[in-house]
């Protein structure tokens, strides 16, 4: 049986001749295109090639090529040959008429064309003698080569001739044309190589060399895809096919093709990779479905959430996972006309994976043609999260229902506390003034009369009773010390001020003029310190302390005092540094305690209630304090306060 290819793009007709063609037994492969032409010449033995000149391409400015292409195919590669019947609504034109008559070794019917006239054609063709073919072979190899045939597929592709191993080069009109040049001007694109070469994109040079050395080495069709520089200097990709002729030698000589503009081909494989990994990647599962509810098309995510590959899932049904579809003759019959109505359709359901659990689903499901086919495209959407987060919403409204009662009680609980606690201070307020006036009083009286004693009989004492007066008077002093320091340590936090923006260092400079200091000592103060929005009397307080103890309790006539300032987030962080005796490590949790003291009850020049009060106080702005010290080795407290502090809250 004989074999014949027929590239025909007008389906209806394709159909019609390939009925006639196989009632005479003959085998009929029909293409419409010629790339898939070429495919299947490059892989079945055909006998005869029935090819329309004029073939649809995706480029409409391009329809002179595919017959051709198949027929210089045919020419440079194959051999045998198979015989060519060409086909052309324009073929009866002087212009196709004159050179078709060149190549002998061709049929050309002119269309409209009857079933008899082809059929009688192809049986006068095959009944030819082989002995044919070679002449044929050799008059459209001349043709190709031949300026005539370089002006015909010109109309259409970029078409060249190259002498090998010199630099003289022709390219047809249709060349020019595709990079942006007249078809004549031999001026802007000259008939060299090198003229095409320095077109090629550079990154796409090397490769493409060795395409054509392989194609001259292993005597092969060339074929090869690739960028050139229009006259615009935009690129456009181009698909170039050529064959090379050799010498008796089997040197090769020349190499002849025709190169197509592929840019608009290569922008839609661009677009529809992008959009395939759009899809496969997308967080939802994709399926695509003819009318019958067969898969067609499954993205990655589906794969995953149903647990099959995807050649598994090519080979199953809607019905197999979607739970609320029952077959596949519910899906023909009910969901595809819901969709044709509608073009959109939107539910939840249940999917079924294939280790048999299911899951909750919402799916949308759109309509696509392509072509006359009707396909679903079904988006899929895992909500089982969703129904996890709903049922647990449900579930903590109902236990705030529930408890809401038990809420209201508490918090009129917590209110009576507050209340409590708002009058505990004040009753604690109040008392710290009585205590104090109560205590101050007597303490006054006895200061008062070991001063008259003392100015009256003053001759009469001893030596010993005046040691015993100064006693008195400085246990008195220091009993005035600590009752005072009582009354602020109660009263820290009572905010009878408005905050406002203070500029630290001019605050510490105020600090320092009020200090009784000794002469000899240096204070180095920051320059940078910052400016901060607060209660000026409890920072004023925090400042006093440290310095006045820095001092009190430095163990030279002589010293240095450092203040600086850091910031972190919301706070700064003061540091004030002295180089004093400095505090054994063991002592650094008692000092922050009340009525704490590291010196004796004599020599201690407070109340043991500074510190604490510095601690309180920086505490309730949200602060914190800490010490860096070591016997000998002096003293650095570290405090943090808000840069801003809120009025409603009193904190950062």
């Amino acid at each position: 049986m004989e074999t014949i290819l027929l590239v025909e793009d007008d389906q209806p007709l394709a159909s019609h001749w390939q009925e006639a063609l196989e009632a005479e037994n003959y085998r009929v492969i029909h293409e419409r295109s010629a790339e898939a032409a070429i495919d299947v010449l490059d892989s079945t033995r055909i006998d005869l090639v029935i090819t329309d000149i004029v073939l649809q391409s995706a480029d409409e400015q391009l329809r002179l090529s595919g017959g051709l292409a198949v027929i210089s195919y045919i020419a440079l590669n194959l051999d045998p040959q198979p015989k060519i019947i060409a086909t052309s609504g324009n073929s009866h034109s002087t212009f196709v008429v004159r050179n078709f008559s060149r190549m002998n070794s061709l049929q050309a019917l002119s269309k409209p064309l009857d079933v008899e006239q082809l059929i009688t054609s192809v049986r006068e063709i095959l009944a030819t003698e082989r002995s044919k073919t070679s002449q044929a072979k050799r008059e459209i190899h001349d043709a190709l080569h031949s300026r005539m045939l370089l002006d015909v597929l010109g109309a259409t592709d970029g078409v060249w001739d190259w002498r090998i191993d010199t630099d003289d080069a022709e390219y047809s009109a249709g060349w020019r044309e595709m990079l942006g040049f007249e078809g004549n001007d031999t001026k802007g694109f000259p008939n060299t190589l090198s003229a095409f070469v320095e077109r090629v994109h550079p990154r796409d040079r090397e490769s493409l060399w060795e395409s054509v050395n392989q194609a001259l080495s292993e005597g092969t069709a060339y074929v090869y895809e690739f960028r050139l520089r229009h006259k615009n200097d935009s690129y456009i990709w181009v698909q170039s096919r050529g064959q090379a002729s050799f010498d008796a030698q089997g040197k090769a000589i020349r190499l002849v093709g025709a190169t197509h503009n592929i840019t608009r081909r290569k922008l839609i494989e661009r677009e529809l990779a992008i959009s395939r990994a759009a899809i496969d990647n997308s967080g939802d599962a994709v399926f695509m479905a003819n009318q019958q509810g067969e898969f067609i098309y499954v993205n990655e995510t589906a794969c995953k959430r149903l647990g099959y590959s995807r050649e598994e899932l090519l080979g199953m049904t809607v019905p197999d996972v979607d739970m609320d579809v029952p077959s596949c003759e519910a899906f023909s019959n009910e969901i595809v006309p819901l969709v044709l109505d509608r073009q959109y359709v939107f539910k939840s359901g249940t999917h079924r994976c294939k280790d048999g659990s299911v899951f909750p689903v919402e799916v949308a499901t759109t309509l696509v043609r392509s072509g006359d086919e009707i396909i679903l495209c079904k988006n899929i959407r895992d909500i089982s999260e969703r129904r996890e987060h709903e049922v647990a919403i449900l579930q903590a409204k109902q236990a705030a229902e529930q408890s809401e009662e038990r809420y209201r009680k508490i918090a009129e609980d917590i209110q009576q506390l507050n209340d409590e606690l708002k009058r505990s201070n004040q009753d604690l307020e109040q008392f710290a003034y009585v205590a104090s006036h109560d205590l101050l009083s007597p303490l006054r009286g006895i200061a008062n009369i070991s001063s008259m004693i003392r100015e009256d009989d003053a001759e009469n004492l001893s030596g010993s009773s005046q040691r015993y007066f100064d006693k008195l008077e400085e246990r008195v002093r220091r009993m005035e010390t600590l009752v005072n320091d009582l009354l602020v340590y109660a009263r820290a936090g009572k905010r009878k001020e408005k905050p406002q923006w203070i500029d630290v260092g001019q605050l510490l400079n105020e600090i320092i003029e009020l200090l009784d200091l000794p002469d000899r000592f240096i204070f180095e103060i920051e320059d940078s310190l910052p400016r901060l929005h607060t209660y000026p009397a409890p920072l004023r307080q925090v400042f006093l302390n440290l310095i006045g103890n820095a001092i009190k309790h430095h163990d030279r006539d002589a010293g240095t005092i450092n203040l600086s300032a850091s910031q972190r987030d919301g706070f700064y962080l003061f540091k004030v540094a002295d180089d004093g005796p400095g505090i054994d490590v063991k002592y650094h949790g008692k000092i922050f305690e009340l009525f704490q003291q590291l010196e004796s009850p004599d020599k201690a020049q407070g109340s043991g209630m500074g510190l604490a009060l510095v601690r309180r106080l920086v505490k309730q702005y949200g602060g914190d304090i800490t010490i860096d010290s070591g016997k000998g080795r002096g003293s650095v407290f570290e405090f943090a306060w808000p840069r801003v502090v809120d009025e409603n809250t009193g904190c950062g």
